[in-house]
């Protein structure tokens, strides 16, 4: 078995309880979504603490006046050079755990934690759901709330799904079960013991974020460093995960013949629990391999629970997804249009492709370019054209389109006769038209760009509601 050697990476181990921040210079570094959360809920319980918000980048020019008096913000050079000078800082996913600036404020005793770590601080009775993977988190972490809620159980759906958690401190009623989903950024730091983890599949992504695969894979990982391994759930299938089964002997596996697994036991397609078909995946309304697999996963958590997890087939069965991911967004002109800006990596874009057999699809894929290989995508979308295949046309846009554009090309280079449909656009608004020209009646024009939209758009959610947009112009 392959072994990884990870660089040597070590966080503090930061257990910040709420009342040890009083009379502490505290700072919270990165101002997005989780970081205003963060704001109100320290206001909220210790209001007269003076605060300071370090940001890279420049701020809104009113950001200042639409938040609390004891707050002072810092941008840029200004902020990097104040780290030090603090107590605590709590950082929010964005910021890379590998940045030097850490590792220099903790020699001179800063500690620092996170919003995600905070929550877990003061919320450690509850019962957690904690899914991770490279792919497919969302989907299967909205599917697992949704199953719960069916069954009776009060489950409550946050983190990196969009909803802080820290903004899901002071609900009327509180949940029997959170169920958490967690990025890389958020797991590489955390120490944490969920009541149950799910880790999904393992493949290279974020690699700007974290420098290298080797240290993707072990912060991933870090989730399940704490838990008793007949807690933890893991994907039978997926060769990265495997390279780290020794480290779960006792782990529940799903894609497994004895668990939760998709097979033909005749001529029709089920996914059955052991030798058990529980039902067809004609009646899945998922698409793609992949989220029957997710279907797997979801099933197998239900079940570790000990909730009878075959009475919640039907909401599996009829659970539709998450916006942009797969998402069905109208027909046009008898062109089905799917959204799936989610889909970041080359692997996730493959996995999309496959999800519409028996269709003409033609392709928007291109964005941040983070310098991953793109040879095995142009080799599949290649193999995906002509006669008997589903791929229509490729459509790309920068950044990494231009690498993929070049990938492909070579590759065509050596197949003269194939009549494999590229084109290249300056942006999304042109991919979406240039696709409206050229895809057949009864085909498919899919966004799944693998690759992240930084630079163009500030997340995935803003590109999938600009492709949704120039659709509908």
């Amino acid at each position: 078995m392959r072994e990884f050697t990870f660089h040597v990476h070590v966080f503090l181990r930061c257990c910040v309880r709420i009342q040890e921040l009083g009379g502490r210079k505290v700072a919270l570094w990165g101002f997005g979504r989780e970081g205003r959360a963060t704001l109100r809920w320290l206001h909220k319980r210790l209001p007269e603490l003076p605060l300071t918000v370090l940001n890279d980048n420049p701020l809104p020019a009113n950001t200042e006046t639409v938040e609390n008096k004891n707050v002072r913000f810092l941008t840029g050079a200004d902020a990097i050079k104040a780290i030090a000078s603090y107590d605590i800082i709590i950082k929010s996913p964005g910021i890379s755990s590998y940045r030097p600036e850490i590792s220099d404020a903790q020699s001179q005793g800063v500690r620092f934690t996170s919003a995600t770590q905070l929550w877990f601080d003061e919320h450690p009775q509850v019962k957690t759901v904690c899914v991770t993977g490279t792919k497919g988190k969302s989907t299967t972490s909205g599917l697992i709330a949704a199953m719960l809620r069916k069954s009776g159980v009060n489950a409550i759906l946050g983190g990196n799904i969009g909803v802080p958690l820290l903004s899901l401190t002071d609900l009327p009623e509180p949940p029997e079960i959170m169920v958490i989903e967690l990025s890389s950024y958020q797991t590489s730091d955390l120490h944490a013991s969920p009541s149950v983890g799910l880790l999904l599949n393992l493949f290279p992504e974020h690699l700007d974020w974290h420098g290298n695969t080797a240290n993707y894979f072990r912060d991933k990982i870090r989730l399940f460093n704490n838990m008793p391994d007949k807690s933890v759930i893991i994907n039978h299938t997926d060769p990265h995960t495997q390279q780290f089964r020794h480290r779960w002997p006792d782990a529940r596996c799903f894609n497994h013949p004895d668990g939760f697994h998709i097979a033909a036991p005749g001529r029709i397609v089920h996914i059955c629990r052991g030798s058990q078909r529980l039902f067809d995946i004609n009646h899945v309304r998922l698409p793609g391999r992949h989220n029957l697999s997710n279907i797997c996963a979801a099933l197998t958590v239900l079940e570790i629970l000990g909730i009878d997890a075959a009475e919640a087939v039907e909401t599996a069965a009829a659970f539709g997804g998450l916006p942009h991911r797969l998402q069905i967004i109208g027909e046009k002109n008898r062109v089905l249009y799917v959204d799936d800006s989610i889909s970041t990596a080359p692997e996730a874009t493959i996995a999309a492709v496959q999800s519409f057999q028996g269709r003409k699809i033609t392709l928007l894929a291109g964005g941040f370019d983070r310098g991953l290989p793109l040879e095995q995508l142009a080799a599949f979308l290649v193999n995906q054209s002509g006669p008997g295949h589903n791929l229509w046309a490729v459509v790309t846009m920068p950044e990494s389109g231009v690498r993929l554009a070049d990938a492909i090309r070579k590759i065509l280079a050596c197949q003269p006769d194939n009549a494999f449909q590229l084109h290249e656009a300056s942006d999304l608004e042109q991919a979406v038209s240039i696709a409206h020209e050229i895809t057949p009646p009864q085909g498919v024009i899919l966004l799944s760009p693998a690759a992240p939209s930084y630079g163009a758009f500030k997340n995935f959610e803003q590109r999938g509601k600009a492709f949704a947009a120039f659709v509908h112009q």
